[in-house]
């Protein structure tokens, strides 16, 4: 009711408010269309919780008809207005396109906390594409990422310390970082970690704990766990040896 009030003085926050609103059915009946002209409302006077939502509506093309121009202008119009996961938005567009463009919107939203940028980057500077490889400067945003919640990037951590790549060899840190992602449902961190018990890497050996990771990534459908859990039971490492 009051958001109402506000909108129909034409104030942009409660327009988008009630875009929300009506796109969720938050209080009143579910109605995409009047979403879709409160956000663009409010979007017009550059608010950029609009911009940004609109242009996600567009690009993802399920509750309306998507369009990618639409898309990319509304992405653009709020990462101008400095909404950093637009800006991640924004590259993604042209990651295979104009990766060099992408690279810029990626380090910019990098720069202002997006995790997930940060992962991009480091991925990048690690593997040497569009920007010179540099392990130290890869380590340096894994962490930045790490630390704002991007699990990837505390996996791929993880490996830079396991294989002391752009930093100081440390397995039992390799292993905290493994075991850290692993908790939040990483595949590739439980398969790592099933590699640091089955070799005894920054833990003891335990060849039991090993197989109970492998498992856990194979059932998440991680090609190299369940490589390991057919190691496992042909070889009785960790289970009862079986070759069905």
């Amino acid at each position: 009711q009051y958001f109402k009030r506000a909108s129909q003085m034409n104030y942009a926050p409660a327009q988008y408010h009630l875009g929300v609103a009506y796109e969720n059915g938050f209080g009143v009946k579910q109605n995409i269309k009047t979403a879709m002209s409160y956000y663009t409302k409010s979007a017009k006077q550059f608010y950029p919780d609009a911009e940004y939502t609109l242009a996600k509506l567009y690009n993802e093309g399920i509750k309306v008809k998507q369009n990618k121009q639409l898309a990319k202008y509304w992405y653009d119009k709020a990462s101008k207005h400095g909404d950093m996961y637009a800006k991640t938005a924004l590259a993604d567009m042209y990651a295979k396109k104009n990766p060099a463009l992408a690279t810029k919107y990626y380090k910019q939203a990098a720069k202002k906390g997006d995790a997930d940028a940060q992962y991009k980057i480091a991925t990048m500077a690690q593997q040497g594409k569009v920007v010179a490889r540099d392990d130290k400067q890869a380590v340096s945003w894994y962490i930045s990422a790490a630390k704002n919640g991007n699990v990837d990037a505390q996996n791929s951590l993880g490996q830079m310390y396991q294989n002391g790549y752009g930093v100081k060899r440390d397995l039992k840190k390799a292993f905290q970082l493994y075991k850290q992602a692993s908790s939040y449902g990483n595949a590739k961190a439980m398969n790592n970690l099933g590699n640091m018990y089955a070799n005894g890497y920054g833990v003891a050996k335990d060849k039991v704990k090993a197989y109970e990771y492998y498992k856990k990534s194979a059932n998440l459908g991680n090609i190299e766990g369940q490589y390991h859990v057919g190691v496992a039971y042909a070889s009785g490492q960790g289970i009862q040896k079986s070759h069905k």
